[in-house]
């Protein structure tokens, strides 16, 4: 009975299991092992970005004009437009506000924000004709440029007149003749 046995051991089913059975294992969809696949390449995936990546700005406006002639502007800027306008404008908004922190003044930060408002409403929201798009457009970057300006100007105002300018020079006491380097 013992030698029976071990021909059933040493024997193999149909499905190339050792044990036996009739039975196949499960077996996973072509979808998992393509996900499986997929997930042993995922570490190349920063190489060939940094392949593909351009080098100088010929470069880079070569690559524009190869995707603007596949037909791929209008998806890009449908898919990545509004995402990264405003988050360069969050980006903006958030030194106006940094600035407003220090200077306590945070009026620069109202007209930023309805700046950063005006130029992702004329660019995303509103479908207008071209004259107002672009005058709302202009508007909200002159806004935007206004208040930063204004911040610089309040914190630079805040902080006073530079070490360097009320230094007089050694042995001219009360004189305001600027000392030599």
């Amino acid at each position: 009975m013992a030698i029976m046995n071990r021909r059933i051991i040493k024997a193999r089913s149909s499905s190339g299991c050792a044990c036996g059975c009739a039975e196949p294992p499960p077996r996973s969809s072509g979808v998992a092992t393509l996900a499986r696949r997929a997930g042993r390449h995922l570490p190349l995936l920063p190489a060939i970005a940094l392949l593909v990546l351009p080098k100088c700005p010929l470069c880079v406006a070569a690559y524009l004009g190869i995707l603007g002639s596949l037909g791929a502007s209008a998806f890009l800027r449908d898919a990545w437009g509004l995402p990264l306008g405003a988050g360069l404008l969050a980006f903006a908004l958030g030194a106006l506000l940094l600035r407003a922190l220090a200077s306590q003044d945070y009026r620069p930060v109202l007209a930023g924000l309805a700046g950063a408002s005006a130029l992702l409403v004329g660019k995303f929201v509103l479908d207008a004709p071209p004259l107002l798009s672009s005058t709302l457009l202009g508007a909200g970057a002159l806004l935007l440029l206004g208040a930063s300006l204004w911040s610089v100007r309040r914190a630079a105002r805040r902080t006073g007149p530079s070490p360097s300018r009320g230094r007089t020079a050694k042995g001219a006491q009360g004189s305001s003749l600027p000392s030599s380097p």
